[in-house]
């Protein structure tokens, strides 16, 4: 998400490309594999469904708190991730087309 808006996605089709996560990806069946998300197994299902819903009000509130606390996406890729002007201009040429 914080990618897409980099590159100058518009927030509602950053939410909706969120939203297809739940459709393309098996979260539960990586609760079954070994490795990083096995301790997931131990959690009941009811606790686990929502770590692994892509509801795009997760990410609304993610953007609303980037925004509360930074003013943009930008000065937050800027001031914390230290991702200057050049950086996102190099990540427009290589992601974007015309």
């Amino acid at each position: 998400a914080l990618l897409l808006a980099a590159l100058g996605v518009s927030r509602p089709r950053v939410l909706e490309d969120y939203a297809l996560s739940a459709q393309v990806t098996n979260f539960e069946r990586l609760v079954g594999e070994r490795g990083a998300w096995r301790f997931l197994q131990e959690l009941p299902p009811q606790v686990r469904a929502p770590l692994f819903a892509a509801d795009p009000a997760y990410l609304e509130a993610m953007f609303t708190g980037i925004e509360t606390r930074h003013g943009s996406v930008e000065r937050y890729l800027a001031h914390r991730l230290d991702v200057d002007d050049a950086a996102l201009a190099q990540l427009r040429d290589l992601y974007l087309t015309d």
